[in-house]
């Protein structure tokens, strides 16, 4: 089974007087949580970005696209 919410713009919010005061409402789910469990789930997102970025071109492209050695 698999829930596909593709179209379907994420929204965040902050409601500083709640126990959970970050809100995060994709679709009709809407997840409450503390600043800490935001903030892990940011890095663990950006994480997974990072390891999506295209591999460093190799070092003679990168001569020929800006004709100077790489730093």
């Amino acid at each position: 089974m698999r829930l596909n919410a593709r179209y379907v713009q994420p929204e965040v919010k902050v409601s500083p007087d709640a126990v959970l005061p970050i809100r995060l409402r994709v679709g009709g789910f809407m997840f409450a949580m503390e600043a800490v469990e935001a903030l892990d789930l940011a890095n663990q997102i950006a994480d997974a970005v990072a390891e999506l970025k295209p591999p460093k071109p190799p070092r003679a492209l990168e001569i020929f696209n800006t004709g100077k050695e790489p730093s």
